[in-house]
């Protein structure tokens, strides 16, 4: 799972493309295990770095099958 971190959503305009807007979320450490785990999925690694500006997450997950 990679997510970017913080506490904001909405609607952002691309940049190379005028009037085109995606929506973005972003979430914190905990957030996203409190939304994967109930799925059945076991925390197993995570990292975060900063290139830029902003902090990326990444997660592992693992399931049992």
């Amino acid at each position: 799972m990679g997510a970017i971190e913080g506490n904001t959503a909405g609607m952002v305009e691309r940049k190379t493309m005028p009037g085109a807007t995606r929506y973005f979320k972003n979430y914190n450490k905990d957030e996203l295990r409190q939304l994967i785990e109930p799925l059945g999925f076991t925390f197993a690694y995570e990292e975060d770095y900063k290139p830029h500006n902003n902090v990326y997450l990444n997660q592992l997950y693992l399931r049992a099958q």
